[in-house]
Order: C-alpha cells, then structure tokens, then sequence
C-alpha cells in the first residue's frame, strides 16, 4: 500500500466529528457541519510513497463523491496535513471551523471542505493549477 483514504457516508448515527464531545464546531460553521453528508476521516500516505500518492488519494475521494452527489465533507484533521491542503502545493485555503484538539494522537483542527470552492482556490494559482485539473479529471 501507498496511503489510504476513507469517507465517512452520514447515515443515523451522524459523522465522527459533529458527534464526539471533544470536538467543539464554531457557531458559526454549525449549519454547514450538521448538514454535511460525509466525513474525510482518513487520509494517510507512507512514508517513501511517490509524490503524487496524495493527489490520487484526493482524487478517488472527489471522484467517488461526485458519484454519490457529495458537495462537501467535514475533517478532523492532523494539523500538519491542513497545512499541507492550504499551502501553495493544494492552495485549498479550507477554513478551521473549531478550535485545535488532541485527537486520535495529534493535534488536529476540524476543517470545513467544499469540493468546488476548495478547486476553485486551487485553479487560481500557478502552483496549484494542475493539481485541481487532475482532480477534476480535466
């Protein structure tokens, strides 16, 4: 294996973080994290793995939501790996919807993603360009 990704569908029960506790949504991100049909919930690439592993992660997730009409996702995510998404290497510029916690091992931020708003962000940048065609598969 190279990485791995997971996508949490909302179903009954909700999704992982608007439910847990720990997990503190800004009043001002409540509607939308609510009303979120699915979770990004993993997104790990080893160590060694070829560059593009995390783009074809990112990818297969954008393509399977597009499948299933998903518009946007919720994250709890490791710090590191948002600043990754936002830097000029993705350019997604996700908003922090929460406050910082320790979660699953490590300091992580709970992120709001809108699929095309976040590709938009992307398009705009040299750095980032090619990475959100791809994505689209464009």
């Amino acid at each position: 294996y190279l990485g791995s990704a997971r996508l949490i569908i909302k179903n009954g029960f909700g999704l992982p973080t608007t439910n847990d506790p720990r997990i503190e949504i800004s009043h001002l991100w409540k509607d939308n994290a609510d009303k979120c049909p699915a979770e990004f919930s993993q997104f790990a690439v080893k160590k060694g793995a070829p560059m593009d592993t995390s783009v074809r992660l990112l990818k297969a997730a954008y393509d399977y939501s597009n499948y299933a009409g998903i518009k946007d996702w919720v994250a709890t995510t490791d710090n590191s790996v948002v600043r990754l998404l936002n830097s000029s290497f993705f350019k997604f510029n996700l908003p922090y919807i929460g406050p910082s916690v320790d979660y699953l091992g490590s300091e992580s931020t709970p992120i709001y993603i809108d699929l095309e708003k976040a590709l938009n962000n992307a398009s705009q940048f040299d750095s980032s360009r090619k990475i959100a065609s791809f994505i689209r598969g464009v």
